[in-house]
């Protein structure tokens, strides 16, 4: 595997996928470790971002959820697809319009949006502009499309 290479290798049993296994945090091997895996009915994903936009005006504020890629992917995988659909159901359902949706960021094998040669969010291309309006909630655009 070449150093740009950012493409998913699985780690340990297999229940789980990373491009970086170094980076990895102690729980999540000890989860990968101690539980049953995805085949066994346990899927354990990680949220990247939950962002709650308030004011004096409007204290408990709005919300919406991020999924970060380093790598371009136009849809979530199966097992994130599933449990981050139940999650943006069940929010759309309590919260209405405070809730601006869920919001799958990917960048070109890079974590820095900066760095990014090519962006998209939703699954389609995008800028920098338009990520700070959307991590801001001025201008979402159309929220992720979940397909489970």
């Amino acid at each position: 595997m070449t150093a740009d290479d950012t493409r998913p290798r699985p780690t340990g049993s297999g229940h789980t996928w990373h491009t970086d296994p170094a980076r990895e945090l102690a729980y999540r091997r000890w989860m990968r470790a101690d539980l049953p895996s995805a085949a066994a009915g346990c899927v354990v994903e990680d949220l990247d971002g939950v962002h709650r936009l308030y004011s004096q005006d409007d204290p408990e504020g709005r919300i919406l959820l991020t999924e970060w890629k380093a790598r371009l992917v136009p849809r979530l995988g199966m097992a994130q697809e599933r449990t981050f659909g139940m999650i943006d159901h069940a929010l759309r359902q309590t919260y209405g319009a405070k809730y601006l949706g869920f919001h799958l960021i990917a960048l070109d094998r890079t974590e820095d949006p900066e760095q990014a040669g090519e962006m998209w969010i939703n699954g389609r291309p995008s800028d920098l502009a338009a990520l700070r309006r959307c991590l801001l909630g001025e201008s979402t655009g159309r929220p992720y499309e979940f397909k489970w």
